[in-house]
């Protein structure tokens, strides 16, 4: 820390403690407020806080984790590929056997001669019960194979005439064999109400609320497993509009993919129940502000928080079964107010593995389908961002998707409060939960029963109440788009603050900013929050060139700074601020 800041914190200290023979005491709160006054007009106080949590970060989990570990997956692969192609003595090894350099530890594998060789593997894998899609996959990988050590299409095994007959003619009998493939079985309305009450409800452990809100916006945004560790935490964004957030890398997006990230939404006014789950819950996953590339941590024992390690897109359906097992019953009151039952278990005795994470996926566009929403664009198909692979999908995707999602949304959420324009009728997923309940222990009837919460008499079947369900704050800004804030918004905030913060996008970096000194713009910044008093549980690091100018203030030299400060700064400010897309 600069000498005159130095000189200034212990000139206030003297002022305010005077000297032990005066016998002067001063409370925490006056401390407090000469401590704040400090920051306020000197945030270079803050450099040692600064640089103490940069060495704790240090020592914790590297941001890019997941992406660190798909790339060594793919360079691990990559090699046992390579073992394959060279086991089988490919025309492509001879072409790169001037640049290959020695490798140990192949993998050996017996590379079959000719299309009997296939035939007889797939004859033992049939007599032994292997699944319906096992020959297909050995297809695939042979074709892959091939492909790679450019083996001429009059060579190719996989497109052997005598093993692709084969092939059909087993798959056709291992299909045969298996019983029909069952859909997944949809949650009931019940179990959306009551993930919403457990997203508000205070006395439940924080990382349970925290999980039940992210199945909600699995069920509202049609989301895969890994679509979920594919969402960046530092682009989730809360609006009068609604709520957003980007996909990074999936199934469909990436770098690597034709749509390198995509965005989901929620309307702002989605509620069954009149619980504001979106920012409860949003406010609960902002405390986990660990800089990363997926959202979902691992949870400690006693799901009071995260233990800051990531977690594979399998542990969401574990985290779900978790929470489905504890999830209590909606009870409606006299009043009209929803509340949980902690007496009522919905999912009791291991019924939670009844609902899968598929289910969750399918929910709202199954509701949508039963409710005549068609599925050509621009309707059911954005829903799950299927329409991304059509002709021009992509284009028409960023333009109409957020218009497109929010209608369907506010029309399944109001059916199921109102029960118009026309009604949901979920009697027979009740009748196969109970079914399912009645292998178990008997207890179907009952089960059906606490799931079973839309109204019958009189009318059509609802949950009742009014749409909508609550009304956002009137302080809440109704921004054009996510990038582009109204005039009169945040970013033109009309008291000039004395120093604005900017948000990484990728990383969630948070630094500060003179407000009106430094180049980098607010408005052509993505994520920006305006401050007269900064402390330094508020930023990461301070502007290279606002630091400076602050030393100059103080009478110090400009050139002073700190090494690990200097560090986390770079050349390219502007990329830190965030430019707007």
């Amino acid at each position: 820390m600069g000498t005159a800041a130095k000189r200034q914190r212990r000139m206030s200290l003297q002022d305010l403690h005077g000297s032990l023979v005066q016998g002067k005491s001063v409370g925490t709160s006056v401390l407090q407020a000469a401590y704040t006054k400090l920051v306020s007009d000197q945030p270079l106080a803050l450099l040692p806080s600064l640089q103490r949590k940069e060495r704790a970060a240090l020592k914790f989990q590297d941001a890019s984790e997941r992406a660190r570990k798909e790339s060594e997956s793919r360079v691990r692969f990559a090699v046992l590929l390579g073992g394959f192609v060279r086991e089988a003595q490919l025309p492509v090894v001879a072409e790169i056997a001037a640049l290959a350099s020695p490798e140990a530890g192949w993998k050996r594998y017996h590379w079959p001669q000719r299309a009997g060789d296939l035939v007889e593997y797939a004859e033992e894998l049939y007599e032994s019960g292997c699944g319906k899609t096992a020959l297909d996959a050995l297809q695939a990988a042979l074709t892959v194979l091939e492909s790679a050590g450019k083996v001429r299409d009059s060579e190719l095994l996989s497109g052997d005439t005598l093993w692709v007959a084969t092939l059909r003619s087993i798959t056709s009998d291992l299909v045969a064999a298996h019983p029909p493939r069952k859909p997944a079985e949809l949650p009931t309305v019940a179990t959306v109400v009551a993930l919403e009450l457990s997203v508000c409800q205070e006395t439940l452990p924080l990382y349970f609320r925290a999980m039940a809100w992210v199945f909600l916006l699995i069920l509202w945004c049609s989301l895969r497993a890994d679509d979920v560790q594919g969402l960046l935490p530092e682009s989730m964004l809360l609006n009068g509009v609604g709520f957003s957030a980007t996909l990074g890398k999936t199934k469909t997006t990436g770098p690597d993919r034709r749509v390198r990230d995509i965005k989901i939404f929620v309307a702002r006014e989605t509620s069954l129940t009149g619980c504001d789950w979106l920012s409860e819950g949003l406010a609960i996953w902002t405390t986990f502000s660990k800089p990363r590339d997926y959202l979902v941590l691992e949870a400690k024992g006693d799901w009071s928080g995260p233990t800051g390690r990531a977690v594979d897109p399998s542990a969401l359906t574990l985290y779900l079964r978790h929470v489905l097992a504890n999830l209590r019953g909606p009870l409606r009151r006299p009043n009209g107010q929803w509340v949980l039952n902690l007496q009522v278990r919905l999912y009791p005795n291991h019924l939670e593995s009844y609902i899968t994470a598929h289910a969750l996926r399918d929910w709202l566009a199954s509701l949508a389908a039963a409710l005549g929403v068609p599925k050509p664009k621009p309707d059911r198909d954005f829903l799950g961002r299927w329409s991304i692979g059509s002709a021009g999908g992509s284009a028409d995707y960023v333009r109409t998707s957020r218009e497109v999602v929010q209608r369907v949304q506010d029309l399944v959420a109001k059916t199921l409060v109102t029960g118009k324009p026309r009604p949901y009728l979920e009697h027979q997923a009740l009748d196969r939960l109970a079914e399912a309940m009645n292998l178990l222990d008997q207890n179907g009837a009952q089960v059906r029963a606490h799931h079973d919460i839309l109204r019958k008499l009189p009318g059509a079947p609802r949950l009742g109440g009014e749409w909508p369900t609550f009304i956002p704050g009137a302080e809440e800004e109704e921004l054009v788009s996510v990038h582009e804030p109204k005039v009169g918004s945040q970013s033109a905030a009309p008291t000039q603050p004395k120093y604005f913060i900017t948000v990484s996008k990728h990383t969630g970096f948070r630094r500060l900013h003179l407000n009106g000194q430094c180049y980098v713009k607010p408005f052509k910044c993505r994520s920006v929050s305006y401050h007269d008093v900064v402390d330094g549980a508020q930023i990461d690091a301070i502007c290279r060139d606002c630091k400076r100018r602050m030393r100059r203030e103080t009478g110090e030299d400009p050139q002073e700074d700190s090494s690990s400060t200097s560090g986390t700064s770079s050349g390219t400010e502007a990329a830190e601020g965030e430019a707007a897309e």
